[in-house]
């Protein structure tokens, strides 16, 4: 006989299964971005202890324009096919689906060529009329030829995304390009040295191989052929929802990257070089945020299209407590041990110990602040985020022209810090007073609370035991200790009904690669899989 569930519990099982496809492709999309993180933290101190803080900084100088660059001729389509693509798929309208892809990879390819051709025609009066560094000119120059690969790369990551489809992207880009980033940048070290032009060609090639197996990924999940023969292509549609986006985009990559750029301007090549090994060992907090954030843009649309409040409340809440639960413990590592792992680079940049803290306080509460701008965006408040962006730009580089010049890279990470900050503080806000949805429960609390004792615990070990032993290692033991602890803490304080959900279908699927590895879940779980 067939089992009839009442309103509320067909509710629930569907709020459960949209978490769960949440928890799916976003563990996917961390596990790829932890082994790129890890190979990019390699990559980092090969780089560092290769080139020194000047040459570094002038290789960072030449990425971050490489980024921005991309940014400008990205015009928001990305986006664009992250909303409109399951729009259409769950539609059935195939034409149209073609038509936003064809839209969203040609266009952003064709403004990158064009803006490829000018940083690369101009990285002279680039190099020494902005940066005042004339050895940065062929690097710029590099940098240029690699802008529509890019493009092309970041274009078809979001198209395979749309798809829901997250682990394309995290094979090409995550694994595939940083890997080979690192190969190519340890083998040319090892035989000829390596300055900034050499490791700024290697990044090039790595990017230019993502991109040429992202589309033979979106070729499987959609022939190209049939893309580039739509005839529906929906510009308006598209133009009307990225344009918006774009410009929020736009300003935000510019917030995120104007400390790098005005560090250069105003101050050393040294400085950057600092200021952006301390940014990048403070991303690894963002890793988990950012997995999630990408696997939740669809399902937001989704759920806000199909006028499934309820679960869309549901999912931002659950959403904003994993993401702070993760990013606690980094930020706690962090401040505890921030200078010995600044030293793993070389003792150039340990003095970025302050830069490496305060950046780290604002990703934890960017974390803290959960899916805040997806909720803003994939229901159609792209205005409102371009706001947002402009006032965060405003405020950005009013901050860094007034502070760094007195405090050189501090003063660019207090800046971004508190920028970054308001921002999201101030979505929260405008979510609530659209939506009225707002990302906080009771659950909150918890890894707050298992966060604290577990620092107690690790400074109390610091200051004894650790005292004895090597600070690297002493860092590595505490960093250990204090996970365990905070993991420990989050369990004896209580899982959720969804937590437990996620985690029996995980170990639902170990027991069935390694039955023997896990006989603890036997009596917790049916067994189920993903």
């Amino acid at each position: 006989m067939t089992e009839i569930r009442s309103p509320q519990a067909q509710q629930s099982a569907a709020s459960q299964q949209t978490i769960l496809l949440a928890a799916k492709g976003g563990g996917i999309t961390f596990g790829g971005k932890l082994i790129g993180y890890a190979t990019l933290f390699v990559s980092g101190i090969v780089l560092a202890r290769f080139l020194g803080a000047e040459q570094y900084g002038l290789y960072n100088l030449a990425g971050t324009t490489l980024t921005l660059m991309t940014g400008i001729a990205m015009l928001g389509l990305n986006t664009a096919m992250l909303r409109y693509v399951p729009i259409y798929q769950n539609r059935g309208q195939a034409d149209r689906l073609a038509g936003t892809l064809l839209i969203g990879l040609s266009v952003p390819l064709a403004v990158a060529v064009l803006v490829g051709l000018v940083v690369f025609f101009f990285a002279e009066q680039i190099a020494v009329g902005v940066f005042r560094e004339t050895g940065l000119a062929p690097a710029l120059r590099i940098a240029a030829i690699g802008i529509p690969f890019h493009t092309l790369s970041m274009s078809a990551r979001r198209a395979t995304q749309a798809f829901k489809k997250m682990r394309y992207g995290v094979i090409a880009q995550d694994i595939v390009m940083n890997l080979s980033k690192l190969a190519l940048v340890v083998g040319i070290a090892l035989m000829v040295g390596l300055s900034a032009v050499q490791a700024m060609a290697a990044y090039v090639v790595s990017i230019a191989i993502a991109a040429g197996l992202l589309l033979y990924f979106l070729n499987k999940l959609t022939p190209l052929r049939q893309i580039v023969r739509s005839t529906q292509l929906n510009l308006k549609e598209m133009f009307v929802f990225a344009l918006p986006v774009y410009a929020s985009r736009l300003l935000a990559a510019f917030s995120i990257n104007i400390q790098t750029l005005l560090l250069g301007a105003l101050d050393t090549a040294v400085a950057v070089g600092v200021f952006t090994v301390a940014s990048r060992v403070s991303m690894v907090g963002s890793m988990f945020r950012v997995s999630m954030v990408m696997m939740a843009m669809p399902i937001v649309s989704e759920l806000h299209s199909a006028g499934k409040r309820a679960q869309l409340g549901y999912f931002y809440q659950t959403m904003t407590k994993w993401i702070f639960t993760f990013n606690l413990p980094v930020f706690l590592v962090i401040v505890l041990f921030a200078k010995p792992i600044l030293s793993i680079f070389g003792q150039d940049f340990a003095g970025g110990t302050w830069v490496l803290i305060i950046l780290s306080g604002g990703v934890l509460i960017n974390a803290a602040t959960g899916i805040c701008r997806v909720m803003l965006v994939m229901p159609g408040y792209t205005w409102l985020s371009t706001l947002n962006s402009v006032f965060t730009l405003t405020l950005t580089i009013a901050l860094n022209v007034i502070l760094v010049p007195q405090l050189g890279e501090v003063g660019a990470a207090i800046s971004g810090a508190v920028a970054m900050s308001i921002l999201n503080i101030a979505r929260v806000v405008e979510v609530f007073g659209l939506l009225k949805l707002q990302p906080y429960n009771a659950t909150f609390l918890k890894p707050l609370a298992a966060g604290l004792f577990a620092w107690g615990s690790t400074w109390f070990l610091l200051t004894g035991a650790l005292t004895r032993i090597n600070m690297v290692w002493g860092a590595l033991l505490g960093s250990l200790f204090l996970g365990l602890v905070y993991v420990a803490g989050v369990w004896l304080l209580g899982l959720s009904d969804d937590d437990r959900f996620v985690l029996a279908r995980l170990f639902g699927r170990l027991k069935k690669l390694m039955p023997a590895a896990v006989p603890f879940f036997n009596n917790h779980h049916s067994g189920d899989t993903f």
